[in-house]
């Protein structure tokens, strides 16, 4: 305790009375203690005037004490955690970010992101391809240090929105890095980088998707009806191989002429497995949400239902769309399911793409009519196999379908009353 006594507003520097006092001594352990100040200089008649210019008081306590040795232990930690936190960032710019495993044997590689921004001249809108559901396609060269090929190749990089897409990368990468069909684009590679960029790298398609050669009216660029029926064909073998010759089985569900890819050749290959599911025999394979695009969805599949026959619903507008050069996006349901510009035109000379002319086989395009009308019916059950739908289009005849899966019934049971045969003799 020190006091200082000063005349008027001088204030003392040394202290008048110092006296070292242990309150704890004085005061109670408990209760309020109340502290003030008095004094007279003890002349009668005589007003009092005294000041307190400033005072303080320090307590110290054991439980203080342990405040402040937290204190200085929780920063000290906060400040490793953090220098851990940068020298792990630091490790992981250097090493090889591995969240998705691929086998050494297996057909795709794996791309630094340094690689394809280079391919795509950072991803510059000029090399857009085209954009789709859940991101961006790319063209790109991939240069000889970083492609086996001699000279390097052409490639198109696919490029999701952001990290949300995720789980669209890995469920594409899973089904297709070990699918390998002449029909079914190629994928060459994968990147997944730090920062939450995920890539998938094809093999180039120069012709672009089926449903731009067919929609686009640019009367130089008209399909003929021999591609268009070999493009069937090829569309048709990747499917049955996925269904029925692939280990497990693979239901795309997402067949769409804007997901079939034309090479030089204008030979068609089947793309886009985001939406794709492996077949569990042993599991329903239903979902809470509708799949896939407006006008290739079968009715079952707005429930949350699919099987491989809702992968040949698809097709089937494929292929009417292919013979009538119509979107099926534009057509409207009745109670079969088929579509009024289907109904109205039922005959093949009247149902075939105008452009076309007189130059297509009528038999190709009346297998095609009834074929895709039978994929659209309503019930699964009904609808034919992709096997059996290969066998029609190959050998150009309509033949009576097994019962294993397949319709027995006549497609022309689709065409109203009054509508002529589909096919004149």
């Amino acid at each position: 305790m020190e006091v200082r006594i000063a005349l008027h507003d001088t204030k003392r520097k040394e202290s008048f009375l110092a006296y070292p006092l242990a309150l704890c001594d004085v005061f109670p352990e408990s209760g309020r203690v109340y502290v003030g100040f008095s004094g007279s200089n003890g002349i009668r008649y005589y007003h009092n005037f005294h000041s307190t210019h400033d005072w303080n008081f320090r307590a110290f306590s054991e439980i203080s004490r342990i405040l402040d040795l937290v204190e200085i232990i929780g920063g000290f930690f906060i400040v490793i955690v953090i220098i851990i936190v940068l020298i792990c960032k630091l490790v992981s710019r250097e090493q090889p970010y591995t969240s998705v495993p691929v086998d050494d044997d297996e057909p795709c590689r794996r791309y630094s992101i340094e690689e394809l921004v280079a391919a795509t001249k950072n991803f510059d809108s000029s090399q857009k391809l085209g954009e789709g559901q859940f991101g961006s396609v790319y063209r790109g060269f991939v240069s000889r240090r970083s492609e086996a090929c001699a000279g390097g190749s052409e490639v198109a990089v696919k490029k999701l929105r952001g990290s949300q897409e995720k789980h669209i990368f890995h469920r594409e990468l899973k089904v297709i890095k070990k699918v390998q069909h002449k029909h079914i684009v190629r994928l060459l590679g994968w990147c997944e980088a730090n920062e939450g960029v995920v890539m998938l790298v094809y093999e180039l398609m120069p012709n672009g998707s089926l449903d731009k050669a067919l929609f686009t009216p640019n009367a130089d660029l008209v399909l003929s009806w021999t591609q268009r029926y070999t493009i069937l064909l090829d569309v048709a073998s990747a499917l049955l191989y996925l269904h029925e010759e692939y280990e497990p089985p693979v239901i795309h569900r997402d067949i769409k002429s804007g997901n079939i890819m034309l090479d030089k050749d204008y030979r068609g290959k089947l793309g886009d497995f985001g939406l794709a599911r492996l077949v569990n025999h042993n599991k329903d394979l239903k979902t809470t949400m509708p799949f896939g695009t407006f006008g290739y969805q079968a009715p079952k599949t707005l429930e949350g239902e699919f099987t491989d026959k809702s992968d040949v619903f698809a097709f089937g507008k494929v292929m009417l769309e292919i013979a009538s050069g119509n979107r099926s996006s534009n057509c409207h349901w009745n109670g079969d399911n088929t579509s009024n510009w289907v109904k109205s035109d039922i005959e093949v000379r009247n149902f075939v793409d105008s452009r076309l002319g007189r130059n297509y086989d009528k038999t190709e395009a009346a297998v095609v009519i009834q074929l895709g009308l039978l994929c659209c019916d309503d019930e699964d059950i009904r609808r034919p196999t992709m096997r059996a739908i290969m066998s029609c289009l190959k050998t150009r005849k309509l033949t009576s379908l097994s019962a294993d899966g397949s319709p027995t019934r006549k497609p022309a049971q689709y065409a109203s009353s009054t509508s002529k045969p589909l096919l004149n003799k």
